[in-house]
């Protein structure tokens, strides 16, 4: 299996997706990312054996296809020091080794046979929701509200975010296609709850209007 990659792209989405990987951890695989090739299409998936974080992105020079688990730490390491390279990956999905060419760069990993990771969870269709809404609105209510989440492990539901989605007054909308700038917004209104204690509770309100376009503000 081979393809080339952008080192800086790269970087970014494992940086992203190391976040929710544990420091120590049971399964020794989950110290690694895996690495999902089909077509030209690479998906990076972090996990923690609870939560896991996948994002995809565009390769090139593609030859074969497959899944492999590679070392999470070599790999921030590596690519830490590498910027604005392109980056050709040549692996060999019987041995599971990996070698790493820049120029006259080089890097040689072991990997991991990847079906060994665990899986992320899959939805039934036929029995899910799909909300589609703005990242910096999203963003907006997790700032205004991250600072209630407790930290008690001894407490677990205290320590993530509840979001209520109002859909009454049922404002989906379609996407404009010709119109890049403009976004769906799904959901006029959602509120952002946090119990820091049994007693407290913390709430923020958002308003989006329709056709909310990237960089206008929302109402708090």
């Amino acid at each position: 299996m081979r393809f080339s990659v952008n080192s800086d792209e790269l970087m970014a989405r494992l940086t992203a997706t190391s976040r929710v990987m544990a420091s120590k951890t049971a399964l020794p695989i989950l110290d690694n990312f895996l690495f999902n090739l089909t077509d030209s299409t690479l998906e990076l998936t972090a996990s923690d054996g609870e939560t896991s974080m996948a994002t995809r992105m565009d390769v090139e020079n593609v030859e074969g296809s497959g899944m492999i688990a590679l070392p999470a730490k070599l790999l921030l390491d590596t690519f830490k020091v590498l910027h604005g390279r392109t980056v050709d990956f040549d692996i060999d999905m019987n041995t599971y080794a990996v070698k790493l060419s820049s120029g006259s760069w080089k890097a040689e990993y072991n990997g991991v046979d990847g079906d060994a990771y665990p899986k992320l969870t899959s939805l039934d269709a036929s029995n899910t929701n799909t909300v589609l809404m703005q990242a910096q609105t999203l963003s907006l209510g997790i700032s205004h509200t991250i600072f209630a989440v407790s930290t008690d492990t001894l407490r677990p539901t205290m320590m993530g975010i509840f979001l209520d989605i109002d859909a009454a007054d049922n404002s989906l909308t379609s996407q404009n296609a010709e119109q890049a700038d403009v976004l769906t917004v799904r959901v006029k209104h959602c509120r952002f709850l946090f119990r820091a204690d049994g007693n407290t509770i913390y709430r923020v309100s958002l308003s989006v209007k329709d056709s909310t376009k990237v960089g206008d503000s929302v109402e708090l």
